[in-house]
């Protein structure tokens, strides 16, 4: 994880605001579109991130739900479940 994790400074953009706050509040999931709305709200400062296709974001967002989820920073059961 931590490879990815130097790799991809949107995954950890994402793992300190929607994963933190979640945790910061004492929340026991996230919802099935936090990386759509990560992204969207990205998109304000990286305007770049407009360039990639619809398809193409939820696509990296399945990629990174599921490296959490294989390093058991999340759990899958019809709802994310933070760990």
């Amino acid at each position: 994880m931590v490879a990815l994790m130097v790799q991809s400074a949107m995954l950890v953009h994402f793992m300190q605001t929607i994963l933190a706050e979640a945790r910061r509040t004492y929340k026991t999931d996230i919802s099935n579109d936090a990386w759509l709305v990560f992204i969207n709200d990205r998109m304000q400062t990286l305007p770049e991130l407009a360039d990639y296709s619809e398809s193409t974001l939820k696509r990296m967002g399945s990629h990174v739900i599921k490296a959490l989820v294989d390093t058991e920073y999340l759990q899958v059961q019809g709802t994310i479940i933070i760990d």
